[in-house]
């Protein structure tokens, strides 16, 4: 499913009107009549109320095209303009003014109050009308994908009011306040941004509803179809997608009865020290439950006594000659001379950051042709040489505070461009980047983006990045293209902690559990 942006949205209305002759009101008629019908739908049958806010431009439109629908159901309405509705234009207009003429005959029981920013008896109406209509809905048709200024004065006060009414919100398209581009709040306060129970959107998720905070306010997100072609989706946002459940089928690769370990290849994890043995646990455990066929932990020969208790039974042991515990051009040498050149090489997770071990890992990941993922410490030891010439492909995982440091970016400027900045560095340095995040985005060097729409606080824990290390090498190990390889472990690696929370509670979850319902969860996706 592709995912766009406010832009994409007034790009693929326009194509349609340009190049299909589906005019504006077309749209916003078959968009009003959806939110209509998921509002019926989601509503309990006795609520026969609704407070409508809207705004002057498209949103408010369709939000006065929702009021016609729930009338002509035998509801009464009452709809608040956020703004003098004398100024909208095009389909809105019309929209407004087949309202009025709804509104003016008593028989509907329903009415429009004045404009909310100039009239200072609509706050004392509309509290009035929320306690006396108790079962009453709220439908947010303030400001749709387009918001691009801060919701201030009357506007904002009226958010406030929906927001603490304690009835369920339905917003059409966005969240009022919400950016369609970054998921932020357009303002410097989050009481300025209305809190929905439920979205309906239009033909495709926007960022903004995906990314935190805004997916936080967006609630559960409806997407509906409201006739754009598909000419007109693909245009805009190609390259940027989600997947629900069902389309992980596609990803899935079968296993014939005839295979043999071979078959599914083998990862090698260069993982663990003396703070962080359990990182070798996780990174073996992760490649072992995706499917590769052999793993193989590797260490310093100094910390066989340390680590190999570390090591789960079904792995073999790498030891990694050294001198004085410090590795040396020789460590690498040796290593290079054994390892197979299809084997996958995970690296990073618990590892240090001694000096050896950087010029161990960059070495590494210079001169290696195996395929390598890498994690947490490689990505300090190789910080400083991301766009060098590599020999192999390479995936990197950082997560936001990882990611501030190698392109020297603040957290909360990545926070607030993460789709942007993930593709930007793909292509800068030319390699998949896992970008891990409460929404992770994985991106590539050709722009195409992935943006992971399940979490859960089950992965807030030490060690889940390092099972998601060992699921990517897992999976590349049995040939799977890095893209998909990545994209397959986000989701499963996300879906395996919500299957976990539901079973043990985010509370008693653990790393070393989670990739145990990797098994479920494929077997139920294969199985679809």
């Amino acid at each position: 499913m592709y995912v766009h942006t406010g832009q994409d949205t007034y790009a693929t209305d326009k194509m349609m009107e340009d190049e299909f002759l589906v005019s504006p009101m077309q749209l916003m008629e078959v968009a009003g009549k959806n939110v209509a019908d998921q509002i019926l739908k989601y509503t309990n049958p006795t609520v026969r109320t609704a407070l409508i806010a809207i705004g002057p431009g498209n949103n408010g439109g369709d939000g006065m095209v929702v009021a016609r629908f729930l009338v002509s159901q035998g509801w009464s309405i009452l709809v608040v303009p956020a703004l003098p509705l004398d100024t909208s234009t095009g389909p809105a207009k019309k929209n407004y003014q087949i309202l009025q003429k709804i509104c003016q005959n008593p028989i509907f029981h329903s009415q429009i109050l004045g404009p909310y920013s100039i009239c200072s008896l609509t706050e004392e109406v509309v509290r009035s009308y929320l306690q006396k209509n108790t079962t009453c809905i709220i439908v947010d048709a303030l400001f749709g994908v387009g918001l691009k200024r801060p919701i201030t004065g009357k506007t904002a006060e009226l958010i406030q009011i929906l927001n603490s009414a304690g009835r369920p919100i339905i917003s059409i398209d966005m969240p009022s306040g919400i950016s369609s581009e970054t998921g932020s709040i357009v303002g410097a306060f989050h009481t300025s941004a209305i809190k929905a129970d439920f979205t309906v959107t239009f033909e495709a998720p926007k960022i903004g509803h995906l990314l935190y905070p805004g997916k936080q306010y967006t609630g559960t997100l409806l997407v509906t179809k409201i006739g754009i072609l598909h000419p007109a989706l693909e245009k805009q946002s190609p390259y940027t997608t989600i997947l629900d459940e069902h389309q992980l089928t596609t990803f899935i690769k079968p296993r014939p009865n005839h295979s043999h370990k071979g078959l599914f290849g083998r990862v090698y994890c260069i993982c663990g020290s003396s703070p962080y043995k359990g990182a070798l646990t996780f990174s073996l455990l992760g490649a072992m439950h995706a499917g590769a066929g052999l793993i193989t932990a590797c260490y310093k020969e100094t910390n066989e006594l340390l680590l190999s208790s570390s090591v789960i039974p079904e792995a073999t042991h790498f030891l990694i000659p050294v001198k004085n515990d410090h590795y040396t051009t020789h460590s690498y040498a040796h290593f290079v001379h054994h390892v197979h050149p299809s084997s996958i090489v995970c690296i990073g997770s618990g590892l240090g950051r001694e000096m050896d071990i950087q010029e161990f890992c960059r070495h590494l990941y210079l001169q290696l042709p195996n395929p390598m993922v890498l994690d947490a410490d490689a990505l300090w030891a190789i910080r400083n040489h991301l766009s060098d010439t590599r020999c192999g492909p390479r995936i990197v995982t950082p997560h936001l505070g990882e990611m501030s440091y190698l392109t020297n970016t603040s957290v909360d400027d990545i926070q607030k461009n993460l789709v942007e900045i993930a593709i930007e560095y793909a292509k800068k340095w030319q390699m998949i980047v896992v970008l891990k995040s409460s929404t992770t985005v994985v991106a590539d060097p050709t722009g195409s983006c992935y943006i992971n729409n399940y979490s859960s606080s089950a992965l807030a824990q030490g060690g889940a990045g390092d099972v998601l290390a060992g699921t990517i090498a897992g999976f590349m190990a049995q040939r799977y293209s890095s893209y998909h390889a990545c994209i397959l472990s986000v989701a499963l690696h996300s879906l395996a902690a919500i299957e976990m929370e539901q079973d043990l509670t985010s509370w008693a979850s653990s790393t070393s559990t989670l990739p145990t319902y990797y098994g479920t969860l494929l077997h139920r996706i294969v199985n679809t």
